[in-house]
This record gives C-alpha cells, sequence and structure tokens, in this order.
C-alpha cells in the first residue's frame, strides 16, 4: 500500500472510529439526535436560521437526497422547524427550534470532550501543523470536485 492509499485509510478509519465513540457519547447523554444530525444543527447554529436545504448541502458536504431524509427526520423529532419561503414557494428555510437549541449544546458538550481525547499527546504546534495539513487536503478534496463537475 503505498503512503497516498495509506493517508486515505487512515483518515476513513479515524473518521468512522470517531463517528461512533461521538454517537456513543450522545447517547450516554441522552442526546435525541446522532452525530451526523448534529453536523446539521451545528450547521444551523454557526451559519444562522432561515437557511435552504441547498445552502446546508453546500455547508456540510452531504448529498441533497442524504439532507433531506435527515431533515425530516430532525423535523419529527422537533428539533428544527421548516417553513414556506415568501419570495420563493419551490425553496423551504429551516431553523432550529427551541429543542434543537437545548439539544445542540449536547452536542458541543460531546464535541468538546472528543476534542480533547483526539489530540491527547498533541503539542499546540503539532496541532497547528496538522489542521493546516488537513486543510490542504480538503482544498484539493474540492477542487477535483468541482473539476469533475464542469
Amino acid at each position: 500500500m503505498d503512503r497516498h492509499a495509506r493517508g486515505d485509510y487512515l483518515m476513513t478509519q479515524i473518521t468512522l472510529l470517531n463517528g461512533r465513540y461521538f454517537n456513543k457519547l450522545l447517547l450516554e447523554r441522552g442526546a435525541k439526535f446522532s452525530a451526523e444530525q448534529g453536523k446539521i444543527l451545528a450547521i444551523l447554529r454557526d451559519f444562522g436560521d432561515n437557511l435552504t436545504a441547498s445552502q446546508i448541502s453546500d455547508y456540510s458536504g452531504l448529498a441533497k437526497n442524504t439532507l433531506t431524509t435527515m431533515l425530516n427526520n430532525l423535523e419529527k423529532a422537533e428539533l428544527i422547524q421548516s417553513v414556506q419561503d415568501k419570495q420563493d414557494k419551490r425553496k423551504r428555510l429551516i431553523s432550529l427550534s427551541e429543542l434543537g437549541k437545548q439539544e445542540v449544546e449536547h452536542g458541543e458538550a460531546v464535541s468538546q470532550d472528543l476534542h480533547k481525547s483526539f489530540y491527547q499527546g498533541f503539542s499546540k504546534d503539532e496541532i497547528a501543523i496538522f489542521e493546516e495539513q488537513l486543510e490542504r487536503i480538503l482544498h484539493n478534496v474540492k477542487k477535483r470536485n468541482e473539476d469533475k463537475n464542469d
């Protein structure tokens, strides 16, 4: 296995294992959402209310068909609410509900716990260098995806 293939493998493994652990911690704390759904809740918290599904898809990287199912489940759980856009009746504007605002704080606390364990044994400089390299990889992947869509 060459170094590039190993990097992909390691990133995939880290993502899977971290997601499982995140879900375990959420369940232990009684959260009403999964790690995957938590990404959507965090986006709504960070980028504000009245986002369209397309905007959430852009911010999260989730495919629109996957996102639609997740949004429906979050709305059924009363963690988000949606209303029809007054200017464009084809669009729905999505916001955190009051319950969603409370629940997203569970996710933030769990995320902080994970962050501490994730970087255990790393210096601040090592973390900064590592995250810079990840940003470069993310940029390359985004560029490749944009090129494929042209």
